[in-house]
């Protein structure tokens, strides 16, 4: 004999809502990892590129000039920025017993969710390692400690060509992550 739950029942409806939702968050986690990888590849690839220095003083002057690749880097920096905070905020939401732990977000305590995941300032001279922390942080976040490591080091970063595929791109359990130079 086994218990089964009545079809259009409260515990089959509630386990219907449960599996929505985790096939919701794979979908946000897959994504979010996608949205990290693709900014801080293109941040380095950005400030990496020849031409005049896209980080430092120099770079905070160019960077008023759209089509530079200091504005290019700092655009990312925005995106993974934005991503940290909406992760963090998540994160917090989903550990509260009833799922408010904060309510509305300021524009200040948002710059702090933002920052919880690591200093990312595109005209500090330690900017190169700050992107490289940051991002593994915020993988870390998404898929939890191992695997964001894991995910973390098959990056451009870490990953050898022999892990890639014919295309460039490394797949890490089901995450893709983008080649150096891709688009």
């Amino acid at each position: 004999m086994r218990l089964v739950p009545i079809p259009g029942g409260p515990a089959d409806v509630e386990a219907q809502k449960l599996a929505a939702a985790e096939t919701r968050k794979g979908g946000q986690t897959e994504t979010a990892s996608s949205v990290v990888t693709n900014a801080a590849s293109r941040a380095l690839e950005a400030m990496n590129a020849e031409g005049m220095p896209a980080t430092g003083v120099v770079g905070a002057a160019m960077s008023y000039l759209p089509e530079s690749n200091a504005a290019e880097v700092r655009r990312q920096v925005d995106v993974l920025k934005a991503n940290a905070t909406v992760s963090n905020l998540t994160a917090m939401r989903e550990a509260s017993p009833t799922g408010g732990a904060l309510g509305s977000v300021t524009e200040k305590e948002g710059a702090m969710l933002a920052a919880k995941s690591g200093s990312l300032d595109p005209n500090s001279p330690n900017f190169e390692r700050d992107l490289k922390d940051y991002t593994k942080t915020m993988l870390e976040i998404i898929h939890g400690p191992q695997a964001g490591r894991e995910i973390f080091n098959s990056m451009q970063w870490g990953a050898s060509k022999a892990e890639r595929s014919e295309d460039g791109w490394t797949d890490v359990g089901g995450v893709k992550i983008r080649p150096k130079g891709g688009n």
